[in-house]
């Protein structure tokens, strides 16, 4: 993790354990918080109007969460995020 980064999240981050297939946010909610992966990989899908659900990726450590709310017109959030082992993040 860059230096500056680890500075910046030691005085306003917080440390979170989220276990294996826990919600993170789900589609149509409002993003709680962005969030930074340490460690651990989670599941991004969106439900379609026909119900099915499709997945559009799994993301791992070093990835953001919330950063397309937080920088975009909007604070809804278009997909569901589901962590597939145990994760480590930065809220």
């Amino acid at each position: 993790m860059d230096p500056l980064f680890q500075e910046i999240a030691a005085k306003h981050g917080v440390r979170e354990h989220i276990a294996r297939s826990s919600t993170i946010v789900r589609q149509g909610a409002d993003m709680p918080s962005m969030y930074y992966l340490l460690s651990g990989k989670v599941k991004i899908e969106q439900t379609a109007v026909n119900g099915k659900s499709l997945l559009f990726a799994f993301s791992g450590e070093g990835s953001w969460l919330g950063d397309l709310e937080l920088f975009g017109d909007t604070d809804e959030v278009n997909c569901t995020v589901t962590t597939v082992t145990d994760i480590e993040a930065l809220r």
